[in-house]
C-alpha cells in the first residue's frame, strides 16, 4: 500500500481531468494506493465555492476529489500539536479525523449540491481565515528580519562568505530550538507554556509533528534569507502540508518553487517522493493495469 497526499495545484485545469481519467480510482479500490487529504488541501478546494465563476467547476470535481480519499482526512495541525504537547501523547497523537467528523464530506461526495452547507460553516470561520491571511501578509517582514539576523550571525562567527554559501544544516542546528519554542509559545495555548517548550526541547523526537513544524519554519526563513528575491507567500501552508508526509510516501504537486526546494531539504533524505501530476498518472496507470 502506497500512501499519497496531494497539493491543490495537482488538480488545477487539465491536470484534474488527467487524474480523473487515470486508473487512480482502480488503484484505490484494489488497495494499491491510499489517498489522504489534508485540511489545507480541503480549504483550498472549498475556497472555489466562494468564487461564482469556479463554483460549477468545484461541484463537478467533488465526487472524484472526495471519493478517492480512501485513506482518510488528516486532522487540523493545531489539534495534533495540542495532543502531542498539551495532552502529552507525543507520537501517539491521533492524526486522522474520526468517521463522525467526516459525515459532511461523505455526503458531499455523493451529493455535491450539499457543498453549500459546508461553505456556510466555512464562512463562519472568517476570523480564523483572516488571521491566517494576516500571518501570510507579514511573512515578508519576518523573513527579512531572519535574513538580517543570519548576516549578523555569520559576522559573529567570522564567516566572510555570502549567505548563499550558508548551509541549511548549519542554520537548522543553530535555530531549531529557538524556532520551536517560538512556535509553541504562539501556536499551542497552555497554562504552562514554558513547561511545554522545555519538554519538547529535551526530547524533540517524541513530538514528531512539532519538530517537523519547527524544521519547516526554519527552512522557510533560510530560503527567504539566501534567496531574497524568491520569497514565497505560500511558504507556510506549503511546509505545513508537507508535515503529513510523516504518514504518507508521495506528495503530488505542480509546484516547482519553494515547495520543491523545501521537500528536497526536509523530506527526500527520509525516502519520501515528490511527483508531478503527469508522473503520478503514469505511475498509477502502470501499477493498476
Amino acid at each position: 500500500m502506497i500512501d499519497v497526499i496531494f497539493d491543490r495545484s495537482a488538480f488545477h485545469g487539465d491536470y484534474f481531468d488527467r487524474l480523473r481519467h487515470s486508473r487512480l480510482e482502480v488503484a484505490c479500490r484494489r488497495g494499491l494506493i491510499s489517498v489522504f487529504h489534508t485540511q489545507i488541501f480541503l480549504a483550498e478546494t472549498f475556497a472555489m465555492y466562494g468564487r461564482p465563476v469556479s463554483r460549477a467547476e468545484l461541484l463537478g470535481q467533488l465526487p472524484f476529489t472526495l471519493g478517492i480519499a480512501n485513506g482518510g482526512v488528516f486532522r487540523p495541525l493545531g489539534d495534533i500539536l495540542h495532543d502531542e504537547l498539551v495532552r502529552g501523547l507525543g507520537p501517539r497523537a491521533r492524526v486522522l479525523c474520526s468517521p463522525s467528523e467526516l459525515v459532511g464530506l461523505d455526503q458531499m461526495s455523493k451529493d455535491p449540491s450539499s457543498a453549500s452547507d459546508y461553505w456556510n460553516a466555512w464562512q463562519e470561520a472568517t476570523g480564523e481565515r483572516d488571521e491566517a491571511y494576516r500571518k501570510k501578509a507579514v511573512q515578508k517582514k519576518v523573513y527579512g528580519e531572519i535574513r538580517q539576523g543570519l548576516g549578523n550571525t555569520l559576522k559573529e562567527l567570522g564567516h566572510r562568505q555570502p549567505l548563499s554559501n550558508y548551509r541549511f544544516e548549519d542554520h537548522l542546528r543553530r535555530t531549531l530550538e529557538e524556532n520551536g519554542r517560538a512556535i509553541i509559545s504562539s501556536q499551542v495555548p497552555s497554562k504552562n507554556n514554558l513547561a511545554l517548550q522545555n519538554r519538547w526541547a529535551r526530547d524533540m523526537g517524541s513530538y514528531p509533528f512539532m519538530t517537523a513544524f519547527a524544521q519547516g519554519f526554519a527552512y522557510a526563513g533560510y530560503y527567504a534569507a539566501i534567496q531574497p528575491g524568491k520569497i514565497d507567500r505560500n511558504a507556510q501552508p506549503d511546509y505545513e502540508q508537507m508535515l503529513f508526509l510523516r504518514h504518507a510516501d508521495i506528495l503530488v504537486t505542480r509546484d516547482d518553487g519553494f515547495l520543491r526546494d523545501a521537500f528536497l531539504a526536509l523530506w527526500k533524505p527520509s525516502g519520501k517522493v515528490l511527483m508531478t501530476p503527469d508522473e503520478f498518472v503514469a505511475f498509477v496507470n502502470r501499477i493498476a493495469t
